[in-house]
């Protein structure tokens, strides 16, 4: 049986081996980055912060929206060229069912069937609800419009 090896000389193999380990990772990176610029674009991507999409991505007729569902409650962050605004929604489920309703609005009654988790009635009055006055859209506009509105209760200042 041979002696124990002490741990110090463990712990410098260790740490010799993983930066041998990462310097040779390193290198593969750099060829297959030199070789793909596309994938070295995807992976060097760097976050956009929010003055570079207000100046670069953005112009006066578009806003970027952004959301986040949750079980209480639910936001919507609205970027326009001019300004940033929050908004408070109702709660996921909320959301998804309006959502649902419309989507099932938007799709022939005859494709329903075949698309998993849109269960709907067969409704005569098909189309989107802002042009035939539907109620589930009117409930999905009202929600929206409040939403939206700015009001007090749903706009957030910051």
């Amino acid at each position: 049986m041979s002696p124990p090896i002490p741990r110090r000389r463990n712990r410098r193999n260790w740490k010799a081996n993983w930066k041998s380990c990462r310097r040779e990772f390193d290198e593969i990176e750099n060829q297959i980055r030199t070789a793909s610029p596309k994938y070295a674009a995807l992976t060097a991507a760097q976050p956009v912060s929010l003055a570079d999409i207000q100046q670069k991505v953005l112009d006066d007729h578009t806003a970027l929206l952004e959301y986040s569902l949750g079980n209480d409650q639910s936001y919507l962050w609205v970027v326009t060229r001019s300004g940033v605004a929050l908004f408070k929604l109702p709660a996921r489920s909320t959301i998804e069912k309006l959502a649902t309703d419309f989507r099932a609005q938007l799709i022939p009654s005859k494709l329903q069937r075949r698309i998993v988790g849109i269960d709907v009635v067969a409704d005569q009055q098909r189309g989107i609800g802002v042009a035939t006055g539907t109620r589930r859209s009117e409930h999905f506009d009202r929600c929206c419009q409040r939403s939206l509105q700015g009001g007090p209760s749903n706009r957030l200042q910051g």
